[in-house]
């Protein structure tokens, strides 16, 4: 009886680790650039959602909504009708974070109030607002908060915001009168 040994030779084991590291070099950028460019849009499109949630509720409730794009923080907050907002001190400065709640299981937090009242706040993830500009401003505004008012017809004065991320792509998220959102590079 005969027997066969199968086995792979060192060179071939070399040759195939050789092949494997050159794919993942070409690759590996490719890979990257696409991370960062699903980053810059799902920004973008958390901005249009946000601009989209407010005009939704000033509709719905029949009160103006506002959307808050924090440029400092890379933050979008949206405060619909009947909702709590913590106001600042008399000096301007902005409030104390208040410690989350749990919900009780009923619906109502801890504190005895409504678990959800409709105001939602978003961090953009590696990306930031670099700039917005409005109809109504004659320049744009490149850092603090800037406030875009729903009103209860659907509509709010037209506004562009620019997100950049660390590498200098940019997206332009444009609003309308009428809040539709486009998203697009800019021009």
């Amino acid at each position: 009886m005969r027997s066969k040994n199968h086995a792979f030779t060192l060179v071939e084991l070399l040759l195939v680790l050789a092949i494997i590291g050159i794919v993942t070099a070409v690759a590996m950028p490719t890979f990257v650039r696409s991370l960062r460019g699903n980053r810059l849009r799902a920004a973008a499109r958390t901005v249009a959602a946000a601009g989209r949630y407010a005009r939704s509720m000033a509709v719905m409730r029949q009160e103006e909504a506002v959307m808050a794009l924090d440029l400092d923080s890379g933050s979008v907050t949206v405060n619909v009708p009947g909702a709590a907002v913590p106001a600042g001190d008399a000096a301007g400065e902005p409030p104390p974070p208040q410690p989350a709640a749990e919900p009780a299981g009923d619906g109502e937090d801890a504190r005895g109030s409504a678990a959800w009242n409709g105001s939602i706040s978003r961090k953009l993830d590696r990306v930031r607002i670099t700039e917005v500009t409005s109809e109504s401003a004659e320049t744009g505004r490149r850092e603090g908060v800037f406030s875009v008012v729903y009103r209860t017809n659907g509509t709010c004065t037209p506004y562009c915001v620019r997100i950049e991320d660390s590498e200098g792509d940019i997206l332009l998220v444009s609003v309308d009168a009428l809040s539709s959102a486009k998203i697009g590079g800019p021009k």
